[in-house]
């Protein structure tokens, strides 16, 4: 998975390019809609196995509560009323971020794989394409070698095209 920094990186990227950069509520939304799956990362310390139904990359990572998220956290945000021409665009920026989420981490090169279709299965997927290296879950890990090689692998794969969109979105 890649750290919850890199997420957020990603989630600021995304609201800066389709935002006023003085919306911070709307940047606050994007950056926590990219976030949020990663909630179930207490089940370790919980001791809730991975492979369960709210272990890592469990109900949190599937497509349906992306959808349960969006939805709670447009409400919570923009207090808008439903389906509507705006209501649609904030529910797909939040539901497209927080599925973001998870395919991101259906990209590493670690794990067990991501329950996209919980809860109705629990089979995790990997995408055959995985070039993020999976991040520590221990913060002491990040002072390790393996935190020296997730953090660039993840400056390289993420927080480089993320300030390209940003600094795209600056100039138009």
């Amino acid at each position: 998975m890649p750290t919850v920094i890199s997420h957020a990186v990603v989630g600021l990227s995304v609201g800066f390019a389709l935002s006023s950069k003085e919306d911070l509520k709307f940047l606050l939304f994007s950056v926590l809609s990219s976030v949020f799956p990663d909630i179930d990362g207490i089940s370790f310390f919980l001791g809730i196995p991975y492979s369960s139904f709210f272990g890592h990359r469990g109900f949190f990572h599937s497509i349906f509560f992306s959808l349960i998220l969006s939805i709670f956290l447009v409400h919570v945000f923009f207090h808008i009323k439903a389906f509507t021409g705006k209501w649609f665009f904030y529910e797909g920026i939040g539901f497209g971020l927080s599925l973001l989420h998870s395919f991101l981490d259906a990209m590493t090169a670690g794990g067990k794989g991501v329950a996209f279709f919980s809860p109705f299965s629990n089979k995790r997927y990997l995408l055959p394409w995985r070039p993020m290296i999976a991040s520590p879950v221990r913060i002491s890990d990040f002072f390790s070698e393996w935190g020296k090689i997730v953090i660039i692998n993840e400056i390289i794969c993420l927080w480089i095209p993320s300030f390209f969109l940003i600094l795209i979105s600056l100039l138009k």
